[in-house]
């Protein structure tokens, strides 16, 4: 396998499609960006907002540039509220673009690079202990020389590319539903364009776990939620929020993300941002947003006992077949066998 190769042109970790759909009005190639850091607001480019260079490598830009393109038309028509005309086509580019925009964040805590070089001393390790077993010896600096070549950089083609990719197939098992504000134009977008609240299940977080929900904003007027509900599509106008819902869902995004850069076409929203609470309770939220979380946690719930009953009833099973195994075993021969005994 040929070693990556960086792109060294501007790339973004948002795209240029989405930040689009929060540009200001009138003035749609803006967009007012909030400096956490700084607490700054001011008006950037989007071909300069949430980028930076060699993000990607060469063949994971190709892959993205795709993935974008097919994914633009359908988040285009649900922008538009034409979603009886999203088919299972349009479903999978916004599932893929979900899944390489959760890969591609820089502030996600994922060190691409940490991971390559786990990996590669893990393989090292296996490969010189195996080769010690029958009494050969390796030289570990050019073995690292040599995983350090083939193991590329290219996270994104890699996991797209898996025959088990459980990313893309939790999100074609959760619903996809699109939300809009009612009076305004109040919905941000931050650093991480896509937020995920995990329930864990078992002390396992799981983007298959009921409960789970994925926020992505797609434009200052309408917000993409997958939910755990069912174990099918469904795409649906999902509803309205009232301004206070959607300031709710902006003050969980700002802070579960703990974003450095935040990005909207309304400077004032921006502005309220900088004062928004790091802490803060459910009873900040409306109790409408609030119902749908506890519902999510509600059907978590309800999973939880379906999945141990099912765990108890196989269990049942397992011992009734060891128990009937045994009969048989010393009706046959007097006395009880192991399986492989039982074999002609």
């Amino acid at each position: 396998m040929q070693p990556s190769t960086w792109n060294d042109t501007n790339q973004h970790w948002i795209p240029q499609f989405l930040l689009k759909g929060f540009g200001i009005r009138g003035k749609a190639s803006s967009i007012y960006e909030l400096d956490n850091q700084t607490k700054a607001v001011t008006v950037r480019r989007v071909r300069e907002a949430a980028s930076k260079t060699h993000l990607l490598t060469d063949r994971d830009d190709k892959l993205m540039r795709d993935i974008e393109s097919r994914a633009a038309a359908a988040v285009d028509a649900i922008r538009k509220g034409h979603l009886n005309r999203i088919g299972e086509d349009h479903r999978q580019a916004v599932d893929r673009l979900v899944c390489a925009m959760i890969l591609n964040n820089p502030y996600s805590g994922f060190d691409a690079e940490a991971t390559r070089r786990k990996v590669i001393a893990e393989e090292i390790s296996e490969l010189s202990e195996t080769v010690k077993r029958y009494g050969g010896m390796l030289d570990e600096p050019d073995l690292r020389d040599f995983f350090d070549e083939s193991l590329n950089h290219d996270w994104v083609s890699s996991i797209m590319e898996s025959t088990s990719n459980q990313v893309i197939l939790a999100l074609t098992l959760m619903g996809l539903h699109a939300y809009r504000p009612t009076d305004g134009e109040y919905s941000i977008i931050g650093d991480s364009p896509v937020l995920v609240i995990h329930n864990a299940v078992n002390g396992k977080s799981s983007l298959l776990n009921p409960g789970t929900q994925v926020i992505l904003p797609i434009s200052s007027r309408c917000i993409l939620v997958y939910a755990w509900t069912t174990e099918k599509d469904v795409l649906d106008d999902g509803g309205t929020l009232d301004r206070e819902q959607v300031r709710s869902l902006n003050s969980y995004y700002y802070r579960g993300t703990k974003c450095r850069y935040v990005y909207g076409r309304d400077e004032e929203v921006l502005k309220r941002s900088r004062l928004m609470s790091l802490e803060w309770t459910p009873r900040e939220r409306s109790n409408e947003v609030n119902a749908g979380w506890y519902m999510m946690l509600h059907l978590q719930q309800i999973r939880q006992r379906q999945l141990a009953a099912q765990d108890a009833a196989q269990a049942k099973i397992r011992e009734y077949g060891a128990r009937e195994l045994v009969d048989i075993a010393t009706a046959t021969s007097g006395h009880a066998t192991s399986p492989r005994e039982q074999r002609p």
